[in-house]
């Protein structure tokens, strides 16, 4: 791809994370929804999009910590569906905080 279309796609990525990022905050912002229910899926999938795209844009660290916290929140075939322990709950918020700093720490970047 050249230079400017990887900028391009780059750029569009920095936007959509910050956009999944503050709607990942909207749905936690009272707490973790319950599983299964559809805040909850929708929670997952936001996380599991951003684990993809940060992915294949080489973004390990994000891609990392999405996975850790897809994983958290259900597996593939059933996303959003896995009931978090109470033990977990805290895990949940931290790679949820660490996930919104990696984000806001790349749309920083030049």
């Amino acid at each position: 791809m050249p230079a400017d279309g990887a900028a391009e796609v780059e750029r569009i990525f920095r936007a959509e994370a910050t956009r999944r990022m503050a709607r990942v905050d909207s749905i936690v912002a009272e707490g973790l929804p319950p599983a299964p229910s559809p805040e909850r899926i929708e929670l997952w999938r936001h996380i599991h999009t951003l684990q993809g795209t940060a992915t294949s844009l080489g973004h390990e660290h994000i891609a990392r910590i999405s996975a850790a916290l897809a994983t958290r929140l259900g597996i593939e075939s059933t996303p959003g569906t896995r009931e978090v322990p109470e033990d977990e709950i805290g895990a949940v918020r931290d790679e949820i905080a660490m996930l919104r700093r990696e984000v806001a720490a790349l749309v920083r970047q030049p």
